[in-house]
């Protein structure tokens, strides 16, 4: 169950980072942040989205980008 003040509305794009093992992130203007559960629909660079997502603050990764995130619900914009 998510934390409502822990989510926030990013609208941004999807880029793939091929660092290491890789991963997605949404860019939105300078910020970044690593998305830790992406839907397979996601999966396309420079993709632009919509997103409510929980900030995954306890999260520890070996990647050094923005913080983590947990996709809530997205919508594509075309």
């Amino acid at each position: 169950m998510s934390n409502a003040l822990n989510t926030k509305l990013l609208v941004g794009y999807i880029q793939f980072v091929d660092l290491e093992t890789g991963f997605w992130q949404i860019v939105e203007d300078e910020a970044k942040f690593r998305i830790s559960n992406i839907a397979e629909e996601l999966k396309k660079e420079n993709l632009r989205i919509a997103a409510i997502v929980e900030m995954m603050d306890n999260e520890m990764s070996i990647f050094m980008t923005g913080k983590s995130i947990k996709i809530i619900e997205y919508k594509i914009i075309k």
